[in-house]
């Protein structure tokens, strides 16, 4: 797969990011293959769902909000 940190993709993140600590991390997940794929996908008109669902009976579960 092969994950390459993209700072294109931190636009709406408000915190300080550790470009160097992020893409080991991106590294960690590609070597160990793990999932990172959300489960579902929310518009932001539907972040109230979005919060429902993380709130439903499986409550570890990934989803994205599309602004």
């Amino acid at each position: 797969m092969n994950l390459v940190l993209q700072t294109s993709n931190l636009l709406y993140y408000s915190g300080q990011i550790d470009k160097q600590l992020l893409q080991e991390l991106l590294n960690f997940i590609d070597q160990k293959k793990i999932n990172v794929a959300p489960t579902k996908i929310f518009k932001l008109s539907e972040v109230q769902l979005a919060h429902e669902f993380l709130e439903g009976k499986n409550s570890f579960r990934k989803v994205v909000v599309v602004i």
